[in-house]
């Protein structure tokens, strides 16, 4: 709960938990058509569920402890039934002291002495565990909105691409795709450390975190297949674009063995001829002449490979979309003052 020690263990209660909730929570979900209501059911799933996982984790220790206290006073005669050492272990852990139940052995004093102490420390983590979790994810939501505000709405590596080949200047853009990979590792261990913030849906519409990732890791891809009028990024631009796209996979693959979707076969090819073709002309239109020989477009289609399976399975299994390459002109809104006033009075 506080910070595991591990990525994957055999059994932790906090993956049962969202186990046993999730698939109830997404079965309701899906049986409501898209639209605010059901973007308020899937947004209100992450704070409900954390307030019930430290329910969850106050109940199991109570249990406990009372399992414990039974199993030793009926060893020893005391007649005392479960649900009365139910109720002491109850207002021993919460320490409300009311003194109508007590124990009645030198044992079983010892085990209320240390849920007293372990209930008083359960409430002195919690109050410091909401914070660090709000900040975790104030820092995603804020990356989200500025990889939003270069990217457009939706979030497009057309629309980020297209940005970069407005000013391709290399510092800037190796200093970019650094921050990503920044980015990417803070995802990875934020949502490694708090598996409930995979839940938490992103505060602005037409946006998410497996989005932001996504559209990263496409725009990592593209890179590396490199543009035939900028050969002075074939050295450390797709070396940065390389190491940006290899952290984004790790986090993509230990995100999946976190989340544990349920596998399925098949998944839309968002890339697909008519599309690159269409790709190519809208980077073609801000001066970035993508290579689109054989040899090119299999190089990316084998990059695609690397996460796209897994983005799918994770985006199946939260109800999250995910961006394709780039979008019809009609439909692109190019990241200007006023597109972005439009988009904010929208959210």
């Amino acid at each position: 709960m506080v910070l595991p020690r591990t990525l994957v263990s055999r059994f932790r209660l906090t993956q049962l938990f969202y186990r046993i909730t999730w698939p109830l929570a997404s079965w309701l979900a899906r049986r409501i058509p898209p639209g605010r209501i059901r973007d308020s059911l899937l947004a209100s799933y992450g704070p409900l569920s954390l307030i019930a996982l430290i329910s969850w984790w106050a109940t199991v220790l109570i249990v406990g402890f009372a399992c414990l206290g039974y199993g030793v006073e009926s060893m020893q005669g005391v007649p005392r039934g479960f649900f009365q050492e139910l109720y002491l272990s109850g207002t021993t852990f919460f320490t409300l002291g009311l003194g109508d139940e007590k124990p009645q052995t030198a044992i079983t004093r010892v085990i209320t002495f240390l849920e007293a102490g372990i209930g008083f420390g359960t409430l002195a983590i919690v109050i410091g565990y909401l914070p660090v979790l709000y900040q975790a994810f104030a820092r995603r939501e804020l990356n989200i909105v500025l990889l939003a505000s270069r990217a457009g709405y939706p979030s497009t590596a057309a629309g980020l691409l297209t940005r970069l080949g407005r000013h391709p200047d290399e510092s800037r853009l190796l200093a970019a795709l650094s921050t990503y990979e920044q980015w990417c590792a803070e995802v990875m261990e934020n949502h490694s450390s708090y598996p409930m913030l995979a839940h938490y849906r992103s505060q602005h519409e037409r946006q998410s975190w497996l989005a932001s990732l996504t559209m990263l890791l496409d725009t990592c891809a593209v890179l590396q297949v490199g543009f035939e009028n900028h050969p002075e990024w074939h050295g450390a631009v797709e070396d940065q674009a390389e190491l940006t796209f290899a952290m984004g996979c790790r986090a993509v693959v230990k995100l999946t063995t976190l989340i544990q979707p349920p596998a399925r076969e098949g998944y839309p090819d968002r890339l697909q001829p008519a599309r690159l073709a269409y790709l190519a002309r809208v980077l073609s239109g801000s001066g970035l002449e993508l290579r689109h020989d054989p040899e090119s477009v299999s190089r990316l289609n084998e990059l695609r490979q690397l996460y796209e399976p897994q983005v799918f399975s994770i985006a199946r299994h939260l109800l999250l979309d995910i961006p394709p390459f780039v979008v019809e002109s009609e439909m692109f809104e190019s990241t200007t003052p006023e597109s972005a006033v439009r988009d904010a009075e929208e959210t």
